[in-house]
């Protein structure tokens, strides 16, 4: 790594002529810089890879080297790096830009396409009582983005009576990314789909994207449908944000954060924080920020009966656990190390690792106890092991949202620090301002069985309020100003 570490300083000190070095070193720059932010960020210094993240940033916006689905791709790649790792906060206003510059060229092409202005009065232009739902990525059920699509719709048409048409624009369908994200495409040869009993109208782009042709395709689509709403969920979609020429949009992101997006509505899961403040002071003159509830549905069908013995693991164990698809990334040092104190402070504490886990080894480095640990492996229907531990600990990362509510749902203690989705799920009850405190609440949750008691009681409580989606887009449509 000590060459790609030495180009990459290279690079960002010349980070000016980055325009004529991309002409002709374009492939070795690139691959220079996966090789750093993505295959093996480990394996240089935290500078190394902040230059390299910059770098990245800044060749997004060359329009001159890269065409459009080269930008998208370099696009997507900043939006996970950011979401994987915590070392790229302070870009967060200049991955925005990013997006804008994209999103702009596809809506000018779409206003010259359609000789389109601004419509000025949305409300009477949304004549149909229908919402159309726009989403990035569409899979299977058990994929938690999708399912929360669909609860939205579920919702919004069964309890509030509305009119939804679900459109996955596929945004995330761009080869030219490093991530490679999935893609059914069966799914582009219906035109319906069904949840919970309820049929949805569905659409489903069937090019790479960003395609300019499906772009303008899709718009008009949507435009014919006279919808009162244009709600993207997941935020980065360049198709609804260009809807807002003639609809209401808003954007609710996947991730307890202030969307990337062009919306006029940014709707925000969540209380504002003082974090939040560069974010705040750059969004577009237009745009208004409404605060409401991020929300989650336990599925209550074909859910699976896990036991301990299926883990080898007894029934007097104390299990502190942890739920991850990168758990790799996730579990960093300073969280194995509380982790190995809590394992060294009783024999009865195990701790459960629900998730793939590749790098072993530097887990037995930091963790004494190392039989003291019980991988599961990715398993089906993960929620439903949770019924089996006795506290969910979660690491300082940007995920983990959808799991902690499942702890949540079944009494589970949730341990969090005050930073990503878990902490705006689970709200003030249940974080921490540090791991020193994390170790102290877990060990008064252990040594305490009226103190558990209490706070599984909470936790129960706080489970209820988060599956009220009905309560949740009642307001938010009334805030919108769209009767139902």
């Amino acid at each position: 790594m000590e060459e790609y570490e030495r180009f990459i300083g290279f690079l960002y000190k010349n980070i000016s002529a980055m325009p004529e070095m991309m002409k002709e070193e374009k492939e070795s720059i690139l691959y220079a810089l996966k090789a750093v932010l993505l295959l093996n960020p480990k394996g240089c210094s935290d500078e190394t890879r902040k230059n390299a993240f910059y770098i990245l940033l800044y060749i997004t916006s060359l329009t001159d080297v890269l065409n459009m689905q080269e930008r998208w791709g370099m696009y997507l790649n900043l939006v996970y790096l950011s979401f994987v790792y915590n070392d790229y906060d302070d870009y967060k206003t200049g991955v925005r830009n990013a997006y804008s510059l994209i999103e702009s060229y596809f809506e000018e092409l779409v206003k010259k396409s359609n000789k389109l202005s601004l419509v000025d009065n949305k409300s009477e232009f949304g004549e149909e009582n229908s919402i159309v739902i726009v989403t990035s990525q569409f899979l299977r059920e058990g994929h938690a983005p999708t399912r929360r699509v669909l609860d939205y719709a579920y919702t919004l048409k069964h309890d509030l009576e509305m009119s939804v048409i679900i459109i996955n624009d596929a945004g995330l369908h761009c080869e030219k990314a490093w991530n490679h994200y999935n893609y059914i495409q069966e799914y582009n040869n219906i035109d319906s789909y069904s949840y919970k009993g309820v049929d949805f109208p569905f659409y489903q782009v069937k090019n790479e994207m960003p395609d300019e042709d499906e772009i303008i395709l899709l718009y008009d689509r949507i435009r014919e449908y006279k919808p009162k709403l244009v709600l993207n969920v997941g935020a980065n979609s360049i198709v609804s944000d260009i809807c807002r020429l003639f609809a209401k949009t808003a954007s609710i992101p996947c991730a307890i954060d202030i969307p990337i997006s062009k919306s006029e509505y940014l709707l925000l899961p969540r209380n504002k924080r003082e974090s939040d403040s560069v974010v705040l002071n750059s969004i577009l003159p237009y745009q208004r920020i409404l605060c409401t509830k991020y929300n989650y549905i336990y599925p209550k069908k074909n859910t699976k009966n896990y036991n301990r013995d299926m883990f080898n693991v007894s029934e007097n164990a104390f299990i502190v656990a942890v739920v991850g698809n990168r758990l790799d990334e996730e579990l960093n040092d300073d969280y194995l190390y509380i982790i190995n104190r809590l394992l060294n402070s009783s024999d009865r504490i195990l701790f459960m690792v629900i998730g793939e886990v590749v790098d072993n080894e530097r887990i037995k480095r930091i963790v004494d106890n190392y039989d003291s640990i019980c991988f599961t492996g990715q398993i089906p229907n993960a929620g439903d092991i949770l019924t089996l531990i006795d506290i969910y600990i979660n690491p300082m990362r940007s995920g983990g949202g959808r799991s902690a509510f499942e702890a949540l749902y079944h009494g589970k203690p949730v341990i969090s620090l005050k930073y990503g989705d878990v902490w705006g799920t689970v709200g003030d009850d249940f974080t921490v301002n540090n791991y020193d405190e994390m170790f102290v609440q877990a060990i008064k949750l252990y040594e305490d069985h009226t103190y558990y008691m209490s706070i599984s009681q909470k936790a129960k409580t706080r489970a209820d309020e988060l599956e009220d989606m009905k309560t949740t887009f009642s307001e938010l449509l009334y805030n919108l100003g769209i009767k139902h």
